[in-house]
């Protein structure tokens, strides 16, 4: 995957120097378990001399999924392309991704089968456990890392854009890679939407799902709609897939057990995976992050809290650069679009929750032992898989119906 002498100047790059001794290098698996669904996942360690003495350097490798199939569709839909293209061209061009002020971790080298970043864990971080809810805490400090990258984007665009947007000029970089009819993983998602509606859910028997076969996909078919950017309201980088995988904590030592981490504390945190990024209006980032990571009691109790504390944030980082917020995105603007974006974090959910909630291990076990099922399951059609697993799992069941009834009730009455 890497060669000694793109080792040599990944670890040239991290200590900023001309040339280093590199001794040995090897790569493993980063994890056990599915990070993610559009790349292979590695850590890269990487030993070199330095004044008679072996250090190592520990580095997060990304790559183009092996399996020929789903390498095949992230080839055809430019996914990988995209998010190597962002790092090379789009994202170094952002300010302030330094000390408390970092949103993202430094990407070392950018290929067009891999990206090489900084191991996060070895500098503190990491994911909460699976199935651990968010607290208003780790809500809190995800919406502060968001409103930094939201800031950045703002001042790149008006400071260095010479009066023009930013997909203007780097719009082939921020094309749609998942509100696309090309993307069979979503459309895949779709349909376990429509199974659920005419198969579990209290809607049934309403008229739009017992009488029409084809209403309910056409009102969801509506969310290709808000995949654009717009002049209606103000546009940024926004991420759009920072579920509980793709944001990393820094926790401190549980008190009384240095070995083992406080999870409910969370003191920062980094944002991972740019492929899906699009230039449109912030209240898009906000309520996919907020849906994708809260129950919906949660969401109810807290949301008005979450916007307001978003905003509040993003007007003291706009400060930094001399940007007012209120002349720049007005609160009611915000609000606005909020409203006007309802539908997508709904849908979005529930594509979403049937796959990364699923028991731990699972889909790992598929993709290891039947690589064709998981192919299908992930791109093809999950609606069997998906049903079934609800009657094998009473938390999987209970969360894959909280948010397919939620999407219905908004659609339906």
């Amino acid at each position: 995957l890497v060669t000694r002498a793109e080792c040599v100047e990944i670890v040239s790059q991290t200590l900023n120097l001309d040339r280093v001794h590199v001794i040995d290098y090897s790569i493993e698996a980063a994890s056990d378990e599915i990070l993610g669904f559009l790349g292979e996942y590695f850590r890269l360690v990487i030993t070199i001399e330095e004044n008679s003495t072996e250090k190592k350097f520990y580095y997060f490798l990304k790559a183009l999924p092996t399996d020929k199939d789903q390498r095949e569709l992230i080839e055809r839909i430019g996914l990988f392309h995209k998010e190597v293209q962002l790092y090379s061209i789009l994202l170094p061009k952002l300010k302030w991704n330094t000390g408390s002020s970092k949103w993202r971790p430094n990407c070392y080298l950018s290929r067009y089968d891999l990206l090489i970043m900084e191991e996060l864990g070895h500098l503190g971080y990491g994911h909460v456990p699976d199935r651990m809810e968010f607290t208003e805490k780790h809500m809190q400090e995800t919406l502060k890392c968001l409103a930094r990258m939201h800031a950045s984007s703002l001042e790149f665009e008006i400071n260095h854009c010479e009066n023009t947007r930013i997909d203007a000029i780097f719009g082939s970089l921020l094309f749609e890679s998942q509100l696309t009819g090309k993307n069979t993983w979503f459309k895949a998602g779709l349909n376990v939407i429509e199974a659920f509606a005419k198969h579990k859910s209290t809607f049934k028997d309403h008229p739009s799902i017992r009488d029409d076969p084809n209403k309910l996909m056409e009102m969801m078919e509506k969310v290709y709609q808000l995949s654009e950017a717009t002049r209606e309201f103000q546009n940024v980088l926004c991420h759009r897939d920072l579920w509980s995988k793709n944001i990393m904590f820094q926790f401190p030592k549980l008190e009384g057990n240095p070995q083992e981490l406080d999870y409910a504390n969370p003191q920062h945190c980094l944002l991972m995976d740019f492929q899906i990024c699009r230039y449109q209006p912030p209240a898009v980032d906000v309520l996919l992050t907020i849906f994708f990571n809260t129950r919906r009691q949660h969401r109810d109790e807290h949301m008005q809290l979450y916007l307001k504390f978003y905003y509040d944030f993003l007007k003291q980082e706009l400060k930094k650069y001399d940007i007012d917020a209120a002349i720049k995105l007005p609160w009611e603007e915000f609000t606005r679009s909020c409203k006007h974006y309802a539908l997508m974090p709904l849908i979005f959910n529930c594509i979403f929750v049937p796959l990364t909630h699923l028991a731990p291990g699972i889909l790992t076990q598929i993709q290891k032992t039947d690589p064709e099922r998981y192919h299908v399951i992930c791109n093809t059609d999950r609606n069997e898989f998906v049903l079934q697993n609800m009657d094998l799992d009473d938390f999987y069941r209970d969360y894959v119906t909280e948010v397919m009834e939620e999407l219905l009730q908004h659609l339906l009455t």
